[in-house]
């Protein structure tokens, strides 16, 4: 390897420790490497020597630069010194290779995330928690459960036959044993509220129980005399167009065994088509609550009353669509259907302002909660990294950068081309990072609101599927997607590992969305939420303990 800055540290505890840097504006990134055992007493005693050669993407301007941009060169630290950032580190951290990228640091941290603004959720008691811990612990297998059988053996092995061991997550078995049970009155509508971790496969436990009542009501007397009646049986409403896909696609590989029809109101599906196939009956529905109600307002479709049918509605990521933005609208869907027998409300987390709505509107709902609620899963390495020390001097790029870096050479995924999400608060914010970043050689591509829906579904390809091999990728090995929570809620990227929260959430339900990217059904994943001086409360130094003792973010 020719013209590559190379940095040598001595630690009183870990011996020699030998990094290179090799990405346009890194240069300062080696002279925080992480040694793992030392504190920030130890680190200040770390001796540097560097070896100054240049390589073809690094020229020593672009070092000068960034370095002057993040502060190094202020003159506050002696000649030959290195200081370091602080790195909090969360429980489940696997990562040794990019522990020796990270600043080292340890203070002591306090919780408080039960006040101020961050602090959306609705805090669950531990009766609440625990109330369903008899049921789970008598079921292992989908063989266990009241699911039509064309159906359970569609979805093992369709949906789930890539897995080594097929079981039903708590949310399954929770959805289905509730939602398939006996009811004293089956002619009354019945609400439920099905809230689980994000990840734990909440699309199964609304599908399978939804699924087995469609094929059921197949095998009643008088089907053939209904069955081609206008309308959809049952209707899914999701937020966005992405999550319409995913539904769908789902839907799609079980239709490939299972005999069943829906529509998917994507972006590109002519109007003229949807009015045809509801005319005729459908199966399922799935769309956002604003095209529902454009298509309530079709005179020909509301001439036959084409939702009058329909016993079964889904609101999914039912805490965004209960929301300001989306509430007149989801709840004027429910009025559309009034024949309707169950209605499912599907959630990752439980803010108090949904909480109030569906006590208000739905006091007798049957409330599926697993014990995991509003908790980061054990299996994801979380750590807070605050930028405002140095080398970072507040500069989070610079740290934005060297993480990326560290990524790119930890060692895992052998092979495979690594995909890392990069989350920002502000649609504004995505372009700039994401021309900086592909100008660092970082290959970065960018999503917000106002990307089409059609040109969103090409970019977060390799994002929602299996990883490429790099032989695949051309011989990229990184490929870095800069977004807002477009892209947080529901969307189920395909084990991406690695998630970077460049701007602290708004609230506590926006950091389990993001960080819910990874770490998708018990893989492993991590997440770096990167802080500077401002953000740095207390409740934040309180998010790793948090995470580490395995507490709820409520």
């Amino acid at each position: 390897m020719n013209n590559v800055p190379i940095f040598r540290f001595v630690s009183p505890r870990s011996g020699l420790y030998f990094g290179t840097v090799g990405s346009s504006g890194v240069g300062a990134f080696a002279s925080s490497l992480l040694l793992r055992g030392s504190s920030r007493s130890y680190a200040s005693k770390i001796k540097v020597s560097r070896k100054l050669t240049l390589s073809p993407t690094v020229s020593k301007q672009s070092l000068k630069s960034e370095k002057s941009r993040s502060g190094s060169g202020s003159g506050s630290r002696s000649k030959g010194r290195s200081s370091y950032g602080s790195v909090r580190r969360g429980r489940g951290s696997q990562s040794a290779k990019l522990n020796n990228f990270l600043p080292s640091g340890s203070t002591s941290v306090t919780t408080t995330l039960g006040s101020g603004k961050f602090s959306v959720l609705y805090e669950l008691d531990r009766k609440s928690r625990e109330s369903h811990r008899n049921v789970l612990s008598k079921v292992d297998s989908f063989e266990a459960l009241k699911i039509e059988s064309s159906v359970r053996d569609s979805i093992m092995e369709t949906v789930l036959g890539h897995l080594e061991i097929i079981k039903p997550t708590p949310i399954q078995t929770l959805a289905v044993k509730a939602i398939q049970g006996r009811r004293k009155n089956p002619l009354e509508q019945h609400t439920w509220l099905l809230a689980a971790e994000t990840g734990s496969g909440k699309t199964l436990a609304y599908l399978a129980p939804l699924l087995s009542k469609l094929k059921v009501e197949e095998e009643e007397p008088g089907w053939e005399l209904i069955k081609e009646l206008p309308g959809p049986r049952a209707v899914i409403l999701v937020p966005s167009a992405e999550l319409i896909a995913q539904v769908d696609s789902v839907i799609k590989k079980i239709k490939s065994t299972v005999p069943l029809s829906s529509v998917a109101c994507l972006p590109g599906v002519s109007t003229r088509y949807i009015h045809s196939r509801l005319a005729k009956g459908i199966d399922i529905l799935i769309c956002t609550p604003d095209k529902l109600a454009q298509l309530s307002k079709n005179s020909n479709l509301a001439k036959i009353q084409y939702l009058q049918r329909c016993k079964m509605l889904v609101i999914d990521e039912a805490d965004s669509l209960m929301n300001d933005s989306f509430r007149d609208a989801t709840l004027g869907s429910i009025g559309f259907m009034p024949n309707l027998l169950d209605l499912v409300f599907c959630t990752a987390t439980i803010p108090r302002q949904f909480d109030r709505i569906l006590r208000e509107k739905y006091p007798d709902t049957t409330r599926l909660v697993t014990p995991k609620i509003h908790k980061l899963p054990g299996h994801i390495d979380f750590r807070v990294v605050e930028v405002f020390r140095p080398p970072y001097m507040d500069n989070k790029m610079l740290a934005l950068k060297q993480a990326l870096f560290a990524i790119y050479h930890d060692g895992s995924e052998d092979g495979l081309t690594k995909r890392v999400i990069v989350f920002v608060n502000r649609k504004e914010s995505v372009s700039p990072l994401v021309t900086e970043l592909n100008t660092s050689g970082f290959i970065s591509i960018g999503i917000d609101g106002t990307v089409k829906p059609t040109e969103r579904k090409q970019l977060i390809e390799d994002f929602i599927s299996p990883a490429k091999t790099i032989e695949e990728s051309g011989g990229q090995k990184l490929k870095v997607l800069v977004t807002t929570d477009l892209m947080a809620r529901g969307v189920d990227t395909n084990r991406v590992r690695n998630i970077i929260l460049y701007d602290l959430p708004l609230s506590s339900a926006d950091l389990l969305h993001r960080a819910g990217r990874t770490g998708r059904l018990g893989a492993r994943g991590r997440v770096l939420l990167l802080v500077n001086k401002k953000e740095s409360q207390s409740w934040v130094k309180g998010l790793e303990k948090a995470v580490r003792k395995g507490l709820a973010l409520a």
